[in-house]
């Protein structure tokens, strides 16, 4: 990475980092900021997903000759709406009564915060770019289901969810985070134009359907 930057005489690296760097486990009620822990590994199975998201970070923040900037999306949506839905239809999307909340961020969202970024970022800084409210992965695809007529997905044990899908599954059944984006927005100049992924899904269907014609 930072290879690359110098090969094109970069000056200023935009990196993708995500929220889930912060630790797959429950954060607790309160807002999650830049300023919390990140990247610490728990010595499970799920660290070298944590080393390869901290590593990001760090080869842009220690490269002196580059101002790098990371953008801690929350977990992408709306340009798989019809990936979701499919597998929503097949009912092969799994969910769990966990309640835990995750951040989101539209992918027009995530690309607005990156324009930003590269214009208004402060050097060796990292910003969460997430969705105004956090939700849970059984809520989110509710909400899908209920836009798109699918069937809305029944819980699944966590244990089962775990077991076929290791990384996903600890997401999704251990994980909650409230990321705040109130950094981004105070020097970024950015927010969510869909504060929620019910919005954004909804968003994303009626483009589709515009496309379409």
């Amino acid at each position: 990475m930072r290879e690359a930057a110098h090969a094109v005489a970069a000056s200023r690296f935009v990196t993708q980092s995500i929220v889930v760097g912060c630790g797959c486990r429950d954060h607790g009620s309160g807002p999650l900021t830049e300023s919390a822990p990140f990247g610490r590994n728990g010595g499970d199975r799920f660290a070298p997903v944590i080393d390869a998201i901290s590593s990001a970070e760090t080869q842009i923040f220690d490269d002196p000759d580059v101002e790098g900037i990371a953008l801690r999306y929350g977990l992408f949506y709306g340009g798989d709406i019809a990936a979701i839905t499919a597998l929503l239809r097949r009912r092969r999307l799994p969910v769990t009564a966990w309640t835990g909340t995750l951040a989101f961020v539209h992918h027009d969202d995530a690309a607005a915060a990156t324009v930003a970024a590269l214009h208004r970022g402060r050097p060796d800084t990292a910003y969460n770019i997430v969705d105004d409210l956090p939700v849970t992965w059984r809520d989110s695809a509710t909400a899908a289901a209920q836009a798109t007529g699918a069937p809305v997905p029944r819980p699944l044990p966590a244990r089962l969810v775990r077991t076929v899908a290791p990384y996903f599954g600890r997401v999704v059944t251990e994980m909650s985070i409230k990321a705040a984006n109130i950094a981004a927005a105070d020097e970024l100049g950015w927010r969510p134009r869909y504060p929620s992924c019910a919005e954004g899904i909804r968003a994303s269907l009626s483009a589709g359907s515009s496309t379409a014609e």
